[in-house]
């Protein structure tokens, strides 16, 4: 088994076969409910950690469990999660309209002998979104099952007038960070 995949996300899988992994993927269960005053950082690193551990029982002694978690968070501080409808996704949309939101994604790798985290922090300024342009996009059901409502590789890629940081990142998996955290647990003894 060697690598495990903490993610049923078609574009992490992607990524990690761009990067010449071969592995098996499980979608762990666990709470993403935010803790009251939890800073960005501190909530995707604790997400990431706590999908490789709910995968733990997975792991023999040369296997490794590769996590990932991102968020979205609009210039105003509030996080946008995942839209629950087209009519939630309308309203979160509308928040990053003509302004910066902010995206954090953090990588967790567990071995059986250690816990490897790591964040990534980037940016995206996005133009004035027209109505006419937001109910075209979200007919494309692109925005249902995505932090942040929008794919930055997708159709809202039209939105976006500035990136700064990981576009990896934005999109789900950060592959500079990724690849450190693997050859980190690969020196420790796994199979990766």
């Amino acid at each position: 088994m060697s690598l495990i995949l903490a993610s049923s996300s078609p574009r992490r899988s992607a990524f990690l076969t761009d990067l010449g992994y071969t592995f098996t993927q499980c979608s762990p269960d666990i709470d993403e409910s935010v803790l009251p005053d939890e800073p960005a950082p501190l909530y995707v690193v604790r997400l990431a950690a706590s999908k490789a551990a709910a995968l733990s029982h997975l792991l023999k002694q040369e296997d490794c469990v590769l996590a990932a978690d991102t968020i979205v968070i609009n210039d105003k501080g509030e996080y946008i999660p995942k839209p629950d409808s087209k009519a939630h996704a309308r309203e979160m949309l509308l928040t990053l309209s003509n302004a910066w939101n902010y995206v954090h994604t953090a990588i967790a790798v567990l071995t059986p002998s250690s816990l490897l985290t790591c964040w990534v922090y980037s940016r995206v300024l996005f133009r004035t979104i027209r109505e006419d342009e937001l109910d075209t996009y979200l007919q494309t059901g692109e925005a249902m099952d995505k932090s942040g409502c929008y794919a930055i590789q997708g159709y809202a890629a039209r939105f976006a007038r500035r990136i700064e940081g990981s576009l990896s990142g934005i999109v789900g998996l950060p592959l500079v960070e990724t690849e450190q955290l693997l050859l980190e647990a690969r020196k420790q003894g796994a199979h990766v």
